[in-house]
């Protein structure tokens, strides 16, 4: 597969126009639509970047006999891990767990504080005799 067959077949995976493409090159659509055609061929600078944009070698793009569905099933294999249906639902099934036991734990923390605003409200009224430090210590109790 030559270069123009390459750009074309990568820049359609990608979902890509030749306007998009061009865009993302600096150059215009119809400098794409030559590389496409084989009227023109993109120097070395855009060859390099096409490589980037594309996450492939320069050497896939410039080298005819590199079949591009082998190149592609390789390099994807590569950075792809597949898992299967049962470890995906028990993933989610310990992410579930996870959270709530978060939640549950936030909440304690929350609701913690609440007795010691309570022993400090008491110890403000006047006709308990309930003093700071002692409404302090218990506050500080129940929280621990």
């Amino acid at each position: 597969m030559i270069l123009s067959e390459k750009i074309i077949k990568l820049r359609k995976q990608l979902g890509w126009s030749q306007e998009e493409l061009a865009e993302k090159m600096d150059v215009s659509r119809q400098s794409v639509s030559k590389w496409e055609s084989t009227n023109s061929i993109p120097d070395l600078n855009k060859i390099i970047r096409l490589a980037g944009l594309f996450n492939v070698s320069t050497d896939f793009l410039l080298k005819d006999d590199i079949d591009t569905t082998e190149y592609l099933n390789e390099s994807a294999d590569a950075d792809t891990v597949q898992v299967s249906l049962e470890q995906a639902l028990s993933y989610i099934d310990n992410k579930k767990a996870q959270a709530k036991l978060t939640a549950k734990g936030v909440a304690f923390f929350v609701c913690s504080s609440a007795p010691l605003f309570f022993f400090l409200a008491l110890s403000n009224m006047k006709n308990l005799d309930f003093d700071v430090n002692m409404a302090v210590a218990l506050g500080l109790v129940s929280i621990f």
